[in-house]
């Protein structure tokens, strides 16, 4: 009879620890179903709060202008008055009159006070054919020029001028201020040409 008893005794104990072990499991599974559902029923109400605390966005900035369709500005610079001058005498030695005038039309905006400047434009519009350029530039350098003799006999230069075709002051009436073609610099400009030295032919 005690045996029976013991044996019984065991498997109560056995059962106990398996309920108590399953209980444990489904409680656990409850406790975490719940939160899971508590995390989903509350996320959309923590994200408004938190959204709601935060500052208000600033206002964006427009995008900043391009440097390159920027109107350039000058300021009185004779010493770049003077590299532009230098780019312009090499332009005319290369022949390419246009790109020349560029230069010194570069030139006359750096230091408008540059007499040489507006000579040299002159000479360069004229050889490019441009009349009207020309005698703009020639008559404001008689303007600039201080020695009375060069200013007279710009001035009879100036009236054996040929006159500009119509076209032409039909342009620089309609778009006075166009500016020319851009032109590269120079890269570099040769102040003098390299000497070469050959030996003397037999004769």
């Amino acid at each position: 009879m005690g045996v029976f008893v013991q044996i019984d005794s065991r498997k109560r104990r056995q059962f106990g620890r398996f309920f108590a072990e399953i209980g444990e499991r489904v409680y656990t599974l409850i406790v975490t179903r719940g939160l899971f559902l508590a995390f989903l029923f509350l996320s959309p109400h923590l994200v408004d709060t938190v959204a709601a605390q935060q500052p208000p966005a600033a206002p964006q900035e427009p995008p900043e202008e391009d440097a390159s369709l920027a109107p350039k500005e000058y300021a009185l610079n004779p010493v770049q008055s003077a590299k532009e001058i230098v780019a312009g005498n090499f332009y005319m030695k290369k022949g390419n009159s246009r790109a020349a005038m560029q230069r010194y039309t570069e030139a006359t905006r750096w230091d408008p006070g540059s007499a040489e400047a507006f000579l040299k434009l002159g000479e360069a519009s004229e050889k490019a054919k441009d009349y009207t350029s020309a005698r703009e530039a020639f008559t404001k350098y008689v303007e600039l020029v201080k020695d009375p003799k060069e200013a007279e006999a710009m001035r009879k230069r100036i009236e054996k001028l040929p006159a500009a075709p119509a076209a032409e002051n039909n342009r620089k009436q309609a778009n006075p201020t166009q500016p020319l073609d851009k032109v590269p610099d120079p890269d570099p400009v040769p102040s003098r040409a390299p000497r070469t030295n050959q030996p003397a032919r037999r004769r």
